[in-house]
């Protein structure tokens, strides 16, 4: 499972908060937050997701890893190691 991409834990993250800090324009937390759940809902389904439709399939850590998306690591257990 060495070659899985996987970022770990986003909420401790400091360089990706920065990078989202530019795509996301002040005032617009709302919008966006909604266009990517609505995205997901077009694009990234349970049964039938439409990855070769989707715009950012280069980057996607679903289809970079053949459909295998490690389980995101609870919180609490990231805490206490």
């Amino acid at each position: 499972m060495d070659d899985i991409i996987y970022p770990g834990v986003a909420r401790e993250d400091g360089a990706l908060w920065a990078f989202a800090d530019t795509l996301v324009p002040i005032g617009s937390t709302r919008a966006v937050n909604w266009a990517v759940l609505n995205f997901g809902a077009a694009i990234c389904t349970t049964h039938q997701p439409k990855c070769g439709d989707c715009p950012i399939k280069d980057i996607c850590c679903h289809t970079i890893n053949n459909g295998f998306v490690p389980p995101i690591q609870d919180y609490d257990d990231a805490d206490s190691k």
